[in-house]
């Protein structure tokens, strides 16, 4: 290990630094022994800045992050006043509540409350108009004259408005609102020709455009005029934030606005640009995935144009600039073609900005960000770190190595992979970026190499020719404006093409099943041998009718293995969706725990999509039964809100996270019905998830729910209407969109998995409920589904059947369960759900051990039994049967109820056949379970 030298001037300044922190924490009462403060918050809706207008509704955004890091320092505890912005300034000045967020500071106002020593952030103020109706130009003034824009009432950025078109001669029509919820719809429906807002609420790349800047001021977190009390809280707060996280605002800025915070609107240097040029002209590596890579066509793929293509989407550039690639083999001819003006920009760029900068270029900010590896044979040992291996062709591999390790000797090598073989066989080292690691854990010739990640970046960039600012300008936008995370994420995909898997790789892997295949080839060609000797004419005609029927069964078997394979590898895209939700659920959880409020919030939808991702399995295993007509409807009391919520859950943070407006309306005047939920849960999953996969970043979803008209008496017709604004289907393929299997070839299409089996099974299964779909679409524009399908209403008895009982530690106490499980840890769950409710509870390991406890035990000791089925010794349903065929009557008459995986209709019919007196399956429902035992042993009693 390599140690540094620790100057003893350094230390006494650490030592100062640790004193000075244990004397400012000491001294300040906001953060050694403060009481907990109640504060009233004022409380408005603004997107993405303060969200969730009721004690209920989860809270988020900009001001709520910060009040809780204010919170962490103050020992404030938050009530909340919730209202319309200008009527919550005036409690404000009157003292009804104690601060309010997103205040700019005036003279007039700091007479009538107090402000804080440090901004909260900084507004710029834009006057916005509609994406795809720009009737306002700054370079025409006459085009403002009579317009409507939205301003709120006694709000800073409405007065910079009106200042900017009184300097501009601009006559508007203002049109004043106490909220911004009222304004922003009025936008969308089209009775305002433009508003005023701040860059940080209005994501400008989904119907939004930028007409010109209006002003700019910091904004603050206001405190009442009588809570001094509150202030000196607060500044201190803000002093011991400003040392610890110096960078807190600009992390939090860019966490709630991300690129809402970048304009789409092009600069001055940017539309000159983009006015001289039609092509932009791209350089990359030809062999440098997952960056770039040429095709056998000399097509390039990879980040890059990937990159590409969101930066012009955002920049709505796609129908004017065309992007023409040109490959290179090696950094420094694609150097040269850009300094001599062959191409406008090369990727990737990365090592020193020293070398860059001599190299006569500008780089973009980074496309991705990596590490760097370090890798080795066997142990590690400064000797070995003396010689390097590295690619001839990568001089930023060279530069590397050259700078942090100037006494080592250098191998030039051919290539990355000739560098790995010097690793392995002469003893060097060499360096690989984090994003290849895959080149040596998928080739079999490398996969021993050991690999130590090095404390320094990988970060590659875009580069241009000094001087090129409206080209530089232009592409940082872009990158800003497709999000930090989509480099990295979208580097992913093309990690597995890094190495194409040889032969030799191939049989490693497979050795022993090769080395089985080859066996039973030779077995039967000596087989077959020995029958031609020892058989007649006959026979060979017999064994040449028999391979014939080989032939044709091995070409069947073969099939339904390629069919199977295909559908459960496209299948995984339904299952992901529920997976995705608890995933990112699982992740606020582990952020929240603290916050009571959020952390039963996520755990409701990470039970709700549990129990999705459970129900979309179970479909999968009885899509068999549905080809054989053999499904039933299993119908019980469902509550529309509640299943739309539940739906609504699943796909909202994944909409959000890729930019898909998702909302949804409920008209109906029945509000719970009879349904099998399993399956309308099936049908909305596969539709929502279409919509999802299918519609781009800026799109938006609507699911509608609404009650028709219906003349028969008792039942009633809901109508459900998905509608997307994603790609959309040609006429020639709607007529097959129900066919199993079925997908249309196109360039988004072949991008996305799917089995091609989910509108199939929704076809089936809206028929299976009597009821109809229909499917419009229009290539480019979207697609709409429309669910119609009629149910019976649900009555009042129906309800109470499904309405939620309690259960305590006293509810079956008393009671004793015969648990028969051989799955420990199925047994540990079982015994503690139990447990918890009042039951004692006795285990048995197979079928065998349960019948002979219960033949041993007195009368009466057991009062119930839950048998599992697939056990060793004895299964369940034999244990069944021995159990009713004992002399004693009282216990070969005990209540017994199968506890099984077994989920089938037919399993079901099988543990009645055998004796049982009820089925439940698993995973358990602790519900379903305690009603269940609450059923029978009710009845027994």
């Amino acid at each position: 290990m390599i140690r540094s030298k620790v100057e003893p001037l350094s230390i006494v300044r650490l030592l100062l630094l640790v004193a000075t922190f244990v004397v400012m924490f000491a001294s300040s009462p906001a953060v050694a022994d403060s009481a907990e403060k109640i504060v009233k918050v004022g409380w408005y809706h603004s997107d993405m800045f303060q969200e969730g207008m009721s004690d209920d509704e989860p809270k988020r955004g900009y001001a709520y992050e910060y009040l809780l890091k204010i919170a962490d320092y103050s020992g404030w505890q938050f009530s909340y006043e919730y209202g319309q912005w200008v009527d919550l300034l005036e409690k404000l000045e009157n003292g009804d509540i104690d601060v309010l967020a997103g205040v700019s500071y005036t003279k007039e106002r700091s007479s009538k409350m107090l402000f804080p020593i440090h901004a909260m952030g900084t507004d710029r103020y834009y006057l916005y108009q509609h994406d795809k109706k720009r009737t306002m130009d700054v370079s025409d003034i006459t085009t403002f004259i009579g317009k409507k824009i939205g301003c709120i009432n006694n709000n800073r950025m409405t007065t910079h408005l009106i200042q900017w078109a009184e300097e501009n001669q601009a006559s508007l029509d203002y049109i004043y609102y106490d909220g911004f919820r009222g304004r922003d719809e009025d936008f969308t429906n089209g009775k305002l020709d433009g508003i005023v807002a701040t860059d940080n609420n209005i994501n400008t790349t989904v119907g939004y455009s930028p007409v010109a800047k209006v002003g700019e001021e910091p904004f603050y977190l206001a405190v009442a005029k009588k809570r001094k009390d509150l202030l000196t809280d607060l500044n201190r707060s803000l002093e011991i934030l400003q040392e610890m996280n110096p960078y807190f605002l600009q992390s939090l800025q860019y966490k709630s606005y991300g690129a809402t915070m970048a304009n789409s609107q092009l600069s001055e240097e940017e539309l000159q640009w983009v006015s001289t040029h039609d092509t932009l002209r791209i350089g990359y590596l030809g062999d440098y995935l997952p960056y770039s890579k040429s095709d056998k066509d000399g097509n390039a793929y990879g980040l890059i144009t990937e990159v590409m293509d969101a930066a012009l989407d955002h920049l709505k550039l796609r129908d004017s600039l065309v992007v023409s690639y040109q490959s290179f083999y090696s950094f420094q001819p694609m150097i040269d073609a850009l300094t001599e003006n062959q191409i406008d920009a090369i990727f990737p760029i990365g090592g020193q900005i020293w070398d860059i900068d001599r190299s006569g270029m500008n780089t973009t900010t980074a496309v991705v960000s990596t590490g760097l590896d370090l890798v080795y044979q066997g142990n590690l040992s400064q000797e070995k770190i003396k010689l390097f291996a590295i690619n001839k062709n990568n001089e930023l591999q060279e530069k590397f190595v050259k700078r942090n390790y100037p006494d080592a000797e250098i191998l030039y090598k051919n290539s990355i992979e000739d560098a790995l073989y010097a690793v392995k066989n002469e003893n060097a080292v060499t360096i690989i970026n984090g994003l290849r690691v895959n080149l040596i854990r998928s080739n079999s010739e490398f996969n021993n190499l050991s690999l130590m990640q090095l404390n320094a970046s990988g970060n590659s960039y875009l580069g241009v020719k000094k001087g090129n600012v409206g080209l530089l300008l232009l592409l940082n936008r872009g990158l800003k404006l497709t999000g930090r995370d989509f480099g990295i994420n979208t580097a992913y995909k093309y990690m597995d093409e890094f190495y194409n898997v040889t032969f030799i790789d191939f049989v490693k892997s497979r050795i022993i099943s090769i080395g089985s295949i080859f066996l039973g080839i030779m077995l039967l060609i000596i087989i077959l041998l020995n029958r031609n000797i020892y058989h007649t004419k006959k026979d060979a005609l017999e064994k040449e009718r028999l391979n014939k029927k080989l032939e044709f069964s091995r070409k069947q078997a073969e099939e339904a293995n390629n069919a199977k394979t295909t559908f459960l590898f496209n299948m995984s895209h339904d299952i992901r969706t529920p997976m995705n939700a608890i995933i990112g659920f699982t992740d606020l959880l582990q952020k929240y725990q603290e916050d009571p409020e959020k952390r039963n919030n996520y755990l409701k939808k990470i039970q709700d999509s549990s129990t999705t991702l459970l129900s979309i399995i179970n479909n999968v295993l009885e899509m068999a039964r549905i080809e054989k007509g053999a499904e039933k409807i299993e119908e019980n009391a469902w509550s529309t809100e509640q299943f739309n919520d539940t739906l609504f859950s699943v796909f909202q943070e994944m909409m959000k996270n890729k930019g898909i407006k998702f909302t949804r309306t409920i008209e109906v005047q029945h509000h719970n019905v009879l349904c099998d939920t399993i399956k309308m849960r099936e049908i909305f999953l596969n539709i929502l998830s279409n919509a999802y996969k299918y519609t781009t970043y800026g799109g938006s979803v609507h699911m509608n729910l609404k009650e028709l008209p219906y003349n028969t008496e008792g039942w009633c017709l809901y109508q459900t209407t998905i509608t997307d604004t994603g790609c959309g289907m040609s006429k020639e393929f709607l007529p097959h969109v129900f066919e199993e299997f079925a997908r249309e070839n196109t360039s988004i299409g072949n991008r996305i998995e799917g089995s091609g089996l989910g509108m199939s099974i929704v076809k089936r299964l809206v028929d299976l409920m009597n009821g109809t779909i229909e499917v419009h679409s229009e290539k480019g524009i979207g697609t709409t589904c429309i669910v119609t399908v009629p149910h019976k209403i649900a009555r009042e008895e129906d309800l109470l059947v499904h309405a939620n009982e309690k259960f305590s530690q006293e509810s079956f106490k008393g009671y004793r369960v015969l648990l028969a499980e051989d799955n420990d840890l199925n047994a540990e769950i079982t015994t503690t759900l139990l447990t918890e409710v009042g039951f004692a509870v006795d285990r048995a390991v197979d079928g065998h051990c349960c019948a002979e406890l219960l033949s041993k035990a007195s009368d009466n000791y057991y009062n119930i039994i839950l048998m599992d089925i697939q056990m060793p010794k004895i299964n369940g349903y034999e244990a069944t049967r021995i159990i009713r065929s004992l002399s004693d009557t009282k216990k070969a008459t005990i209540p017994i109820i199968a506890l099984t995986a077994n989920a089938f209709e037919e399993d079901k019919r099988a543990a009645f056949m055998a004796g049982m007196n009820g089925h439940l399956s698993k995973p358990i429902n602790v519900k379903m379970l305690l009603q269940e035992l609450t059923r029978i042993l009710g009845n027994q009693n």
